[in-house]
């Protein structure tokens, strides 16, 4: 007879198979209008809309916004040439250009009509960021220097650090908050965040200059100077630089801190582009383009950017490619089993629906007296 603790055993196989991705696979969309020369991808939405600019078969600089396969060319009526430089949540772009008089200004396009941008006595101005609010962030010359504005419903507001020399605004958030870069009493090239009236100087220590670049909701700001891209967060600076390389630049930064931004390994090398995300860095640079770079980051990590490739420049898209496993049944009970004996067979069927490659790393027993 066999002893008490060699009765029956109850097993329950659970499979366990976890995704890997030895680097980071991405699906690259090439932007470039039919019969343009040349396109550069510079924002893009939760939507996953991009807007850019770029040089018809003419030789015209037109901006533009892609969506789903489709592009639209952006030129208000009666201008020479424009680029579209910002979009937001529900489609509305931010750009600049110039109108029939040569005149530099800014423009908002709701998808139906324009709206021209120029503060009150200024000789030019570029429109660069707008906000799900519609608020624009922007820069131009108000006949004395370079200074930054914000554009709210048919208000403007100047932005100069007080003592600095010039300003320009690039970025803000759904908060309202700016930041750019300008020079200050002493021509050294710093980075600001504006806040409802209030100035933070941006440069990390030891620094000769910084410009500070994008913005998140969250207030974590990202930019570059003195040869190596940063964020600030809470008041504190951390270098975003690949391991190896000898240059960075932080250009965007998204609600979950997924940063980009461009790069070169060797001074001598072209610009790649990279995704920082986890304390990881992954190079953004589609198949067989001499150079890349990254510039935009939603918050579903998709990327816009742009590069060069043996036609010349194009915008890009970079879509992060995931495995996403299905197992039916997600678990098999072998109902009692006595001890030395065998049970009969079950089968698990392991399916990958996502966009790439799956590894299974374990296939892992689990359950009361599973190692028996």
């Amino acid at each position: 007879m066999a002893p008490p603790r060699a009765a029956l055993v109850s097993l329950i196989l659970f499979l366990l198979a976890l995704p890997h991705i030895s680097e980071a696979q991405y699906e690259y969309t090439e932007l470039l209008p039919d019969d343009w020369i040349s396109a550069e991808a510079q924002a893009i939405n939760n939507d996953g809309i991009v807007a850019g600019w770029g040089m018809d078969e003419d030789g015209n600089i037109r901006g533009f916004s892609y969506s789903g396969g489709t592009f639209t060319t952006l030129l208000p009526s009666g201008w020479e040439w424009a680029k579209a430089q910002g979009i937001n949540d529900s489609g509305d772009i931010a750009g600049s250009g110039e109108n029939g008089s040569s005149v530099l200004k800014g423009f908002i396009f709701d998808g139906s009509a324009y709206t021209e941008l120029l503060p009150s006595g200024w000789d030019s101005a570029e429109a660069v960021d707008i906000n799900d609010s519609d608020v624009v962030a922007g820069w131009g010359n108000d006949g004395d220097s370079i200074k930054g504005f914000i554009y709210d419903s048919g208000t403007y507001t100047t932005i100069i650090p007080t003592g600095w020399t010039s300003a320009q605004a690039v970025a803000i958030n759904e908060s309202g908050v700016v930041v750019g870069w300008g020079n200050d009493a002493d021509e050294t090239e710093k980075g600001f965040i504006y806040d409802n009236g209030s100035y933070t100087t941006i440069i990390p220590p030891g620094w000769s200059f910084a410009e500070a670049l994008a913005i998140n909701d969250d207030g974590d700001v990202v930019g570059w100077g003195s040869g190596e891209g940063f964020l600030y967060s809470d008041g504190s600076y951390t270098e975003i630089m690949p391991d190896g390389w000898t240059w960075s630049e932080a250009h965007g930064i998204n609600s979950n801190g997924d940063i980009v931004g461009l790069g070169r390994k060797d001074a001598e090398d072209n610009d790649i582009g990279f995704l920082y995300s986890d304390g990881t860095f992954t190079e953004i640079s589609p198949a067989d383009w001499s150079e890349a770079r990254a510039f935009s980051i939603n918050d579903d990590g998709v990327i816009a950017g742009s590069g060069t490739d043996a036609i010349g420049d194009k915008g890009f898209i970079a879509t992060l490619q995931e495995p996403n496993i299905s197992i039916n049944p997600l678990s098999v009970n072998f109902g009692s089993v006595p001890i030395g004996e065998i049970s009969t067979s079950e089968t698990l069927t392991v399916s990958n629906t996502g966009t790439t490659g799956l590894v299974i790393n374990s296939v892992t027993l689990g359950g009361a007296n599973s190692g028996i």
